[in-house]
């Protein structure tokens, strides 16, 4: 039985980020429409960890795009948000 979960604690926070080139960037969004429009996962590498992103996320997930400008910092980001990320990681 998981003891945090019964006390109410949320489980650990796992994260990867990493900066990446443009032509691996284009490539990323290239690889990640290709799997939406044939309904197959999503096979990505970051910081030499495979993650997958389910074909099922495409559907249920939720999609958001955010623009922020901090002082003379522009940001612009895509995200996907869903449940269940068991077994989405690989060392």
């Amino acid at each position: 039985m998981d003891t945090n979960a019964q006390k109410g604690q949320e489980k650990a926070k796992y994260e990867l980020k990493e900066f990446i080139g443009a032509d691996q960037f284009k490539d990323l969004l290239n690889s990640w429409l290709v799997a939406m429009e044939k309904g197959e996962d999503l096979v990505v590498n970051v910081k030499g960890t495979e993650c997958t992103i389910p074909k099922e996320a495409f559907f249920s997930g939720k999609f958001r795009s955010e623009f922020e400008i901090k002082n003379d910092e522009y940001e612009f980001e895509l995200q996907l948000k869903w449940k269940n990320l068991e077994q989405n990681t690989k060392q």
